[in-house]
């Protein structure tokens, strides 16, 4: 329980460092739990993957700012993913998943009613193995023929 706390700990700490040590907010936008690096006995976290990053200067940090709406769909804010407008408080919305997964041991999910019409919906992948002809059927490849 201990090492899960200082895992919490370290990833808060890094994210207020990101969200207000700099001369600008950095916005991370992709907080998730395989966004976190752990060391070797598994208590100090690093928040890493800074591929979707964007900066933007204190003074905007509250309105935000009008953006292409990325990153993991489970994590995103549904406010952001409404208005298009990323802040501080997505990324505190994301980790507040995270810190929910943390607690409960199960992933988030979102309902479809969440997300605008225009975008794909999302769905669970996995769930089983597809069938030969459906294989065939979705990549255009005939069956042999017996």
């Amino acid at each position: 329980m201990c090492d899960r706390y200082n895992i919490i700990l370290d990833m808060a700490n890094g994210l207020q460092y990101l969200h207000t040590a700099r001369n600008e907010c950095v916005l991370h936008r992709d907080i998730k739990p395989s966004n976190v690096m752990l060391d070797e006995n598994l208590s100090c976290a690093k928040l890493c993957d800074f591929g979707l990053v964007k900066q933007i200067n204190h003074d905007e940090v509250t309105p935000g700012r009008q953006t292409t709406v990325i990153g993991t769909r489970s994590y995103l804010d549904p406010e952001c993913i409404r208005t298009s407008i990323v802040s501080a408080a997505s990324d505190v919305y994301s980790f507040g998943l995270v810190l929910l997964e943390i607690a409960c041991g199960r992933q988030p999910t979102m309902l479809a009613a969440a997300w605008p019409q225009q975008q794909e919906q999302p769905r669970r992948v996995g769930t089983g193995l597809v069938p030969p002809q459906e294989i065939s059927r979705r990549y255009g490849r005939r069956e042999a023929e017996g």
